[in-house]
């Protein structure tokens, strides 16, 4: 189904968007930042791509980092031509880097504290002391979930015993492994990791934050810079499109630019250099 209807849309928008770009135009590199392992990643974006390179008229190929400060270097490296990155890396390519910001996904990010759903924990507060997993230490979520903690007084003696993951998916597959008593997640991750039927249950959630970015480059022409802007917001509105968000497990894009993050600047600040 997927490849009848991007041959369909291929028909339909490829030729206006090659007189528009050029014929031959060489290959846009998506960067997707390492919120779940490679694989995982490419079997969840691989729709995208297609619906992307329909859209525009030229391909369209997904590229990653095995880590979080690899991708960010390779972002400010100018390595991509369109970047989805954490919120708060945002900043860092765009503010004032070779990158604008066009688009954020629709809804709010959030950060869940998950436990085992067979677990004893109800409250935060009966994890003082206890294994903690999160994604990479300079993930927004994982600052956003020390945050928190610290906040509730779980500080000094009462801290949870932290370990880093490369991944949101490591993190809670700590949980499900017996490796972690709780996990701090995004939501993104939980929502796909409960579809899946993954016994884990919520005991505290963050604040809500900007969320998941689009950059593209400032190098490309305008005209292709908008281009893109709205093939990601109008995803919804294509048949192609939706399958894609559905695969990817996100909710869609609405347009945005950079001054929708800055408050999130003091996370920034306190994220590990990459």
């Amino acid at each position: 189904m997927l490849a009848a209807l991007a041959a369909g849309a291929a028909l339909a928008l490829a030729a206006p968007a090659r007189a528009a770009d050029g014929a031959g135009a060489r290959p846009l590199r998506l960067g997707i930042f390492p919120i779940v392992s490679p694989v995982e990643l490419f079997r969840r974006f691989t729709p995208l791509r297609a619906y992307l390179a329909a859209a525009l008229g030229r391909e369209v190929r997904l590229a990653t980092a095995r880590d979080f400060p690899t991708f960010v270097r390779r972002t400010a490296a100018r390595r991509y031509d369109i970047v989805v990155t954490a919120p708060h890396f945002a900043l860092l390519a765009a503010d004032p880097g070779p990158y604008e910001v066009r688009a954020s996904l629709r809804r709010a990010l959030v950060g869940h504290v998950v436990v085992h759903a067979d677990a004893s924990y109800r409250s935060l507060e009966a994890l003082a002391g206890r294994r903690v997993a999160t994604p990479p230490e300079s993930a927004l979520i994982t600052l956003a979930g020390r945050e928190l903690f610290a906040r509730r007084g779980l500080t000094g003696a009462r801290a949870p015993r932290w370990r880093a993951y490369r991944s949101h998916n490591g993190a809670y597959e700590a949980v499900l492994g017996g490796m972690a008593d709780a996990a701090v997640v995004s939501v993104n991750a939980l929502r796909k990791a409960l579809e899946r039927g993954a016994p884990l249950r919520t005991v505290a959630r963050t604040p809500d934050l900007p969320n998941t970015a689009l950059l593209v480059a400032r190098d490309l022409p305008a005209r292709l810079r908008e281009r893109i802007e709205a093939a990601f917001v109008r995803a919804r509105e294509d048949a192609v499109g939706r399958i894609a968000l559905r695969r990817a497990g996100i909710p869609g894009w609405r347009p945005a630019r950079v001054a929708h993050y800055r408050v999130l600047r003091p996370y920034l600040q306190r994220a590990a250099p990459p």
